[in-house]
């Protein structure tokens, strides 16, 4: 995995699994876009994006913007069952991290993500700061 920001030790199968993926990152004048999805420590899906930068304060009055997407264990798995309709290979949490990789690398990430989990009926909150 190329963008892996975090990872964690399956004791099970000795081997790391990544629990946190970079899906979009990108410095420009004038603004910085990091946006990365993660397992929790408590086994939500949840997706994180930061804006900082000039262009920032100029649209929202500030220096940096933040906005999170999180899915309770729950919806998680239905998520996965889901996905695996089209996507056999999503069968687990790293799978699941590695497709949203592949798949939502854009800056249009968490907008995209978003409008996923609503077309697959995912129950999620949604907060920006």
């Amino acid at each position: 995995m190329a963008n892996t920001i975090g990872n964690y030790l399956n004791p099970k199968e000795s081997i790391i699994i990544p629990s946190a993926v970079t899906l979009f990152e990108k410095v420009r004048p004038g603004l910085q876009t990091f946006i990365a999805m993660r397992i929790r420590e408590d086994g939500a899906l949840e997706v994180a994006g930061r804006d900082a930068g000039r262009l920032v304060v100029v649209l929202q009055g500030k220096s940096e913007y933040e906005y999170f997407l999180l899915v309770d264990v729950d919806q998680k798995d239905l998520l996965k069952k889901k996905l695996q309709i089209e996507n056999a290979d999503i069968r687990s949490d790293a799978d699941r991290l590695d497709w949203f990789q592949l798949y939502y690398s854009k800056n249009e990430a968490f907008s995209e993500i978003s409008e996923l989990l609503k077309k697959l009926e995912i129950k999620c909150d949604v907060s920006f700061l």
